[in-house]
């Protein structure tokens, strides 16, 4: 994905307008700024502007009773308490600014404040202030489109101002527009019976503090009908988003430009799927899935940030607690930057299509499977990822055959691979540590990969090819399904099979002058090794040492120096481009052209260390 057409595609523009008085006569006129699928249009009257009390229709709520309307354009400053509702009726033409100053509105059948017709309704919340809004448990107008919000408006919204704003939802959502949200600052915390904020068209979020408790989704778009709308785009801003479904979920484009998000969704990552509860309707996180397959009801959706199409994020920090995907595109996701922290019941980032991260610090602790998308490339960044699965998975598989966790998403038909080009991976997975339905192609960056003890999984797992041509390799786990990188690669490698040695058990390469290539500790017992790093010189022989003292693990997840003493335990002379010491379990591992595949020149058992030997790694002849 290229990072600057997104860029220009998510570009700010910002309309010339007439500047937002408080008079009748000051009205806004936008018409040449119509708001697109690929622009921010901003009108002047979304920005908070000053006001002069003499200047504003005053309307005290302390002297109102049952429902106070509103029937023509202008500036209103509302005071005091209201019990019943303020709807406003006005020309689709002209716009209404609504000036909240310590205003409490509760209604008790209905949406506290409704807007059934106007060009854009503007709600201001002045410095200071603190501003509650509060529905009915029920409504009477009970038609397929009646309102069904707190907050709630046909025509387009804004809510600006640096005051505060509390809304209690007792029938289903907080804030609802029917056209495009705008939500420029302030401090707004809402709990919702159903979903917390959403605007249908599009929602734009400057900046700004939300607090959102909703049983259904945090933040939302919908429409649905086409891709020209349904897009949302975030400048910034504090979330801190409980829901129980989908925590911020555009239905179509969604653009993040820095920002702070705590979400947790659908009860967090201890709300996964588990063999006693996946088929089971809410909580069960089989999320988006026929509850059996005879029945068509599904389950919601509970993914942390969710987009029916694009998925971009160009900076900020997240704190992610999700039952189902943390971060989840139906198309392409890039990460240009940003800190996150992910717990995760299923995919810590998942993709259907492209999954690029271009920089950034990604701390996957938690999840099925960390890193997902029909392709993975990863041209920079720091990432930690555990998962109980694959680490990093090129178009899925797995899940089809788990019955445990959630059915096989739809991956987009692509050539899948996994690319790295740059950036450090550090892999604990409890599966395949990177497991591909296609190729692998290194040429940069550091991986560290920490595989399974059982023989099911592999450190690493590739279909057609894994050419290792630049950077750090080091992958650890058993032997029984291991494979080693292709021969086409163009970087030196290594593969040795052992006896399964202890976890925790100090590991290291050195040459045969006794010059430490690298070390490593692993978490679990193994019994493979696979090393690639620009340091193994062909025609020379290493040996792989274990147990030792010293060192210290640098910020990759390996050891560059310092350990000494040890056992030799392997010896091999590196007379092909990948050189294999001893035999995997199940025979796989030796490379067999571009395949990885059976091989036919590992001898049956392990041969003892002999300085003088030479392994014979002929793909051709056995020894």
């Amino acid at each position: 994905m290229n990072y600057r057409r997104k860029r220009r595609l998510f570009a700010l523009g910002m309309s010339l307008s007439v500047l937002w008085g408080c008079s009748d006569e000051n009205s806004v006129d936008a018409s040449n700024n119509e708001t697109t699928a690929n622009v921010v249009s901003y009108d002047d009257d979304d920005w908070y502007q000053d006001y002069n009390e003499q200047d504003c229709e005053v309307i005290n709520l302390n002297d109102q009773t049952g429902k106070v309307t509103i029937s023509r354009a202008g500036t209103y400053l509302l005071k005091g308490t209201l019990k019943g509702q303020v709807e406003i009726a006005v020309s689709q033409k002209d716009s209404v600014r609504l000036i909240l100053d310590q205003v409490n509105i509760t209604s008790e059948s209905g949406s506290a404040i409704i807007c059934t017709q106007c060009k854009k309704l503007i709600l201001s919340l002045p410095e200071g202030t603190k501003n509650t809004v509060i529905d009915g448990s029920t409504y009477q107008d009970q038609s397929e489109d009646a309102p069904d919000a707190a907050i709630y408006s046909q025509d387009d919204l804004t809510i600006n101002g640096t005051g505060e704003l509390i809304i209690n939802a007792n029938y289903q959502d907080g804030i609802k527009t029917k056209d495009t949200l705008k939500l420029m600052e302030g401090s707004v915390s809402i709990k919702a019976v159903d979903d917390g904020i959403l605007g249908k068209d599009f929602v734009y979020v400057h900046e700004g503090t939300y607090t959102v408790d909703a049983g259904g989704d945090g933040m939302k778009t919908t429409y649905d009908k086409d891709n020209e709308k349904g897009d949302m785009i975030i400048e910034n801003g504090t979330f801190t988003i409980t829901a129980g479904n989908d925590g911020v979920q555009s239905e179509h484009r969604l653009a993040i430009y820095d920002g702070t998000f705590t979400i947790n969704s659908g009860g967090g990552s201890v709300n996964a799927a588990t063999a006693t509860n996946a088929f089971e309707p809410g909580g069960s996180g089989r999320w988006n899935q026929p509850v059996s397959e005879s029945s068509q009801t599904t389950t919601a959706s509970a993914k942390g940030i969710k987009a029916g199409s694009e998925l971009t994020i160009y900076g900020g920090l997240y704190q992610m607690d999700t039952s189902d995907d943390a971060f989840h595109s139906n198309d392409e996701l890039m990460v240009e930057n940003g800190h996150f922290t992910i717990a995760s019941g299923d995919d810590g980032l998942h993709a259907d299509g492209t999954l690029t991260i271009q920089s950034g610090s990604i701390n996957i602790t938690k999840s099925y499977e960390g890193i997902e998308g029909s392709e993975l490339i990863i041209n920079g960044g720091d990432l930690l990822v555990t998962s109980s699965d694959d680490g990093l998975n090129a178009a899925g598989g797995s899940d089809e055959d788990n019955e445990t966790q959630p059915s096989p998403d739809q991956f987009k038909d692509k050539d899948h691979k996994i690319v790295i080009h740059g950036g450090s991976l550090q892999i604990d997975a409890q599966g395949d540590g990177i497991d591909s339905n296609g190729s692998i192609l290194m040429d940069g960056g550091t991986m560290v990969i920490w595989g399974a003890e059982d023989g099911a999984n592999g450190a690493l797992d590739y279909d057609t090819s894994c050419d290792v041509n630049g950077g750090t390799l080091i992958a650890v786990g058993s032997s029984q399904m291991a494979m080693a990188p292709s021969a086409s690669s163009t970087q030196n490698a290594v593969m040795i099979n052992l006896p399964t040695q202890s976890a925790q058990s100090l590991s290291y390469l050195s040459d045969n002058s006794g010059n430490m290539i690298l070390g490593f500790t692993s978490p679990r017992a193994y019994s493979n090794v696979v090393i690639s790093s620009p340091k193994l010189k062909s025609d020379e022989t290493y040996q792989l040492y274990i147990g030792g003292s010293g060192g210290s693990v640098n910020d990759y997840g390996y050891i560059e120096s310092g350990i000494g003493s040890g056992t030799a335990a392997a010896t091999l002379t590196l007379n092909d481009r990948i050189s294999v010491y001893g035999n995997a379990g199940n025979g796989f591992g030796a490379p067999q052209g571009n395949s990885g595949g059976k091989p036919n020149n590992i001898p049956d058992q392990p041969m003892p260390p002999d300085d003088n030997r030479k392994e014979n790694n002929d793909p051709g002849k056995r020894p």
